[in-house]
């Protein structure tokens, strides 16, 4: 871990955690049509869990709240600069516990759902550490290592549209997974990381863009990448639309940790 790197980590780990228990915890909509009881999805088994934990959740929410605080207070102010367009994109994804209707919330948008998640995630994982270290982040080296990032993050997310295809049906909400389909929907998460698996190795093989400040990624760290890149195409095999909760939040959503584990273990002794 970089010297200063704490705030981020703070502010990155606090803010996900409020802002996932605050969008369960403030969950109110209605489908969008008069359905008869049958067809009302029952729901989630995540928010089933915080509805059932509401205490210990509404604490974990504040608590991930005042740690994504002492990161922002820590951070420079190029930093916050930096986070002010991701940070009310996330935001404006649920808008949770305020007054706004549906037509507002960007995760009711149609097919906007999995592109902003990833542009959010891959601007935190790869432009925000930059402009924390006072880097140019608009070098062409920086920008692949950003389309690497979302692409990466797609694939991760994509099987999370085949998750929730029956409920986005009966909220007349267009996504990926509806429009296309289970298997296309595979197919594309499983193009979208192996084309960000090979930028790092494009990137790494021509040194291309790469500076002294943003250097290309070592043959280890491209390899660490790979394979968790591996591992998560195996998840997205096994995806399917029976709202099996653990094994999309467990296993899909662990292996954004596993590489981040993976590329510091390399870094370090590799």
């Amino acid at each position: 871990m970089r010297h200063g790197s704490l705030d981020l980590i703070l502010f990155s780990a606090g803010s996900t955690l409020f802002l996932y228990l605050a969008l369960r915890l403030g969950a109110s909509e209605q489908p969008p049509v008069d359905l008869p009881e049958s067809q009302v999805p029952l729901p989630a088994a995540r928010l089933h869990w915080v509805n059932q934990h509401r205490t210990f959740s509404i604490t974990l929410m504040l608590l991930g709240g005042l740690a994504a605080l002492i990161g922002f207070i820590s951070m420079p102010s190029i930093t916050r600069w930096a986070l002010l367009p991701v940070s009310a994109l996330a935001f404006a994804y649920g808008y949770p516990f305020l007054p706004v209707p549906v037509r507002w919330r960007l995760r009711r948008k149609n097919f906007l759902k999995i592109f902003l998640i990833s542009g959010v995630w891959a601007w935190i994982g790869a432009i925000l550490p930059l402009a924390h270290l006072g880097l140019p982040y608009w070098q062409p080296a920086a920008l692949a290592l950003f389309a690497s990032r979302f692409l990466f993050i797609a694939g991760c997310t994509l099987p999370f549209d085949i998750r929730d295809i029956e409920q986005d049906r009966v909220y007349q909400l267009e996504t990926v997974a509806t429009a296309f389909g289970v298997r296309k929907t595979k197919t594309m998460a499983w193009v979208a990381l192996a084309i960000s698996w090979f930028i790092l190795v494009f990137l790494h093989w021509t040194q291309i863009g790469s500076t002294a400040a943003i250097p290309a990624p070592s043959l280890a760290v491209v390899m660490a990448i790979g394979l968790s890149s591996a591992i998560t195409a195996v998840g997205v095999y096994y995806a399917r639309p029976d709202g099996r909760e653990y094994w999309y939040l467990g296993l899909l959503d662990g292996t954004i940790l596993l590489q981040w584990v993976l590329v510091e273990v390399v870094t370090r002794y590799f």
